[in-house]
């Protein structure tokens, strides 16, 4: 019986919905889905972080370019063609429809403390098609050191 809830579990850790703000210049996304991040985002110098951002364009999107980018570090994804991460729908995405962009990032910073991290995703005419600006908290220690249940707290 265990198993079976745990895999279940397991299963329902992406549907939680991370916390974010919505930013001054665009639609916002309709969720977040941060690893390790719901209420409070612990991350390290190093960590990597794997996201998911529901968006549901007002428009016809043909092309898609992403950017993630924090007080210090600029431009924090490896690849910006947001039409290649889709992981639900393809590009074009026709006005009204769903899909999911997923990204990888590392944390590129290395000043401690409180700072927001904004992401924006823009169409072919570069207006915003998802927009915002997420809380994290750069914690001391390095990327490979074992964590324990408590920082996450």
């Amino acid at each position: 019986m265990f198993p079976i809830i745990a895999i279940v579990l397991l299963l329902a850790l992406p549907a939680f919905a991370t916390n974010f703000s919505v930013c001054a210049v665009g639609p916002a996304p309709t969720a977040v889905r941060l690893q390790g991040c719901d209420d409070n985002c612990l991350l390290r110098p190093g960590d990597s972080v794997r996201a998911q951002v529901d968006i549901r364009p007002g428009g016809r999107v043909t092309s898609l370019q992403a950017d993630l980018y924090a007080a210090e570090a600029a431009h924090l994804l490896d690849d910006s063609d947001g039409c290649a991460h889709l992981v639900a729908g393809a590009c074009p995405i026709e006005a009204g429809h769903a899909a999911t962009y997923a990204f990888n990032a590392t944390v590129r910073v290395q000043a401690l403390g409180k700072l927001t991290m904004h992401f924006t995703l823009t169409d072919q005419a570069v207006d915003n098609v998802a927009c915002f600006d997420l809380q994290i908290t750069v914690v001391n220690g390095t990327a490979w050191e074992p964590r324990a249940a408590t920082d996450r707290a």
